[in-house]
């Protein structure tokens, strides 16, 4: 059994399930627009998940996380390595405006994780993620950007309102899932950040996220209405999501949020098949 934690905690930090999970909103957004299977795209958004989140979470505190775990460090930087080549043989193919939408998105990421600018009144330099109450809605917004403009863009897709209303429905998903990591972080972070769970306590943080819940699935229904398989699942992934926030705590475990809640897009890509 330590082999099999030892094996499903690489998958984890290596990213390849958060990538996953990309991967299925991205597949939802193709599916939505009845597009079909774009690999190119799919292809695309899996590796440079991967490359991205590697990026975020190792550039500036490899040695220091791992410097006593030298196989992860490996593992870790060839995974990141062989994300690196995905990315740039499918990005290759990608249209020209779209590698452009990508540069943006590169430039947020790098913005996220490095100390590049000063913030006003402060001597001291900061990234996007350390910037008080914003860091969940920078994810939301690549992803969401990620997921619904790249494949649309990609195929020629109009971007009219249903186009725009996924992305508004992507980007609040995002912001859901995202809600167990600040409860489950809130003993960690520190009170300039202002998270969420810091703002408006753990309580009420989950009543928002089903506030939240309850406009993805107005969303759906105005979207979906008469295609009833779609509305179901979409349904149903929604209360899903629900019930993780509504049981989450400071308490709970890494997998709950690392694995389980980053599982609800693949599951939701999983009843659409």
């Amino acid at each position: 059994m330590i082999w099999i934690r030892k094996w499903l905690n690489f998958y984890i930090n290596s990213s390849v399930h958060v990538a996953l999970a990309v991967f299925g909103l991205t597949f939802v957004a193709l599916t939505k627009f009845k597009i079909g299977f774009d690999s190119v795209t799919l292809g695309f958004n899996f590796f440079a998940t991967i490359l991205g989140y590697n990026f975020v979470k190792y550039f500036t505190v490899f040695k220091a996380k791992f410097k006593n775990k030298i196989n992860a460090i490996y593992g870790i930087a060839g995974v990141s390595f062989l994300a690196l080549l995905g990315a740039i043989y499918y990005g290759l193919q990608l249209r020209i405006l779209v590698q452009l939408l990508i540069l943006l998105f590169a430039f947020l990421t790098v913005l996220y994780a490095l100390p590049l600018f000063k913030l006003w009144r402060s001597q001291e330099y900061k990234s996007l993620r350390f910037i008080p109450g914003i860091k969940i809605f920078i994810i939301a917004l690549v992803w969401a950007g990620v997921c619904v403009l790249i494949p649309v863009l990609q195929n020629q897709f109009n971007l009219n309102l249903k186009v725009w209303l996924t992305f508004v429905e992507f980007f609040i998903i995002v912001v859901v899932l995202m809600i167990p990591f600040e409860i489950r972080d809130l003993k960690y972070d520190t009170r300039g950040l202002k998270t969420l769970p810091q703002l408006l306590g753990v309580k009420y943080t989950k009543t928002f996220g089903l506030i939240l819940c309850s406009i993805v699935l107005i969303i759906e229904v105005y979207i979906h209405l008469e295609a009833a398989k779609m509305l179901v699942m979409s349904a149903i992934i929604v209360l899903i999501l629900a019930g993780f926030v509504w049981w989450s705590s400071i308490k709970r475990s890494t997998l709950y949020c690392s694995f389980w809640v980053e599982a609800i897009p693949i599951f939701w890509m999983l009843l659409l098949f």
